[in-house]
């Protein structure tokens, strides 16, 4: 039962120091997901998708129009998409 009660003991430290570090690494970890998002890089990097994307819809035949509108629904999603993560651009670092 000694073994039992130490082994117990062991893994409760086990989840703590666990836990601690986990804790540590979360801010950060949020801070990089945030700025892949929001930084003025991600920002070029989308145009340049959008832009792309609207592109190639001209280029297969789409009209003017269709393609905005197409080029509009993609941007859309990733905006949901951003606030489904509830991921939110803040000035705080």
């Amino acid at each position: 039962m000694s073994e039992s009660k130490n082994q117990s003991k062991e893994d409760i430290q086990n989840v703590t120091e666990m836990l601690d570090m986990v804790s540590e690494k979360i801010p950060a970890l949020l801070r990089g997901i945030k700025e892949a998002f929001f930084s003025e890089e991600a920002g070029r990097e989308t145009g340049k998708a959008v832009g792309a994307f609207y592109q190639e819809l001209i280029k297969a035949g789409f009209s003017h129009d269709d393609a905005t509108s197409m080029a509009m629904a993609y941007m859309n999603s990733v905006r949901n998409t951003m606030q489904g993560l509830k991921i939110e651009k803040s000035d705080d670092n």
